[in-house]
């Protein structure tokens, strides 16, 4: 969840993070759920005001170690 609350995420099969805006109060009330995008994994995390995401992927089994590759931006 976002840290303001307004919106929802979680993962859904077949492999998507989705999004669901939610208002909070007297009543709950949620929107309709969209697709955020694809996500392989159901492992991640987000930031608190819900615009960067970190998603556990699973990658090809390699005989050989490969290194560490770290995107950022």
């Amino acid at each position: 969840m976002r840290r303001d609350g307004k919106e929802l995420f979680y993962g859904a099969l077949p492999g998507k993070l989705l999004v669901v805006e939610t208002k909070s109060g007297a009543n709950f009330e949620a929107g309709a759920p969209t697709v955020r995008f694809d996500a392989p994994g159901f492992w991640y995390d987000v930031t608190a005001d819900g615009q960067r995401f970190i998603v556990v992927m699973p990658v090809k089994q390699t005989p050989v170690r490969s290194p560490i590759t770290v995107v950022l931006n």
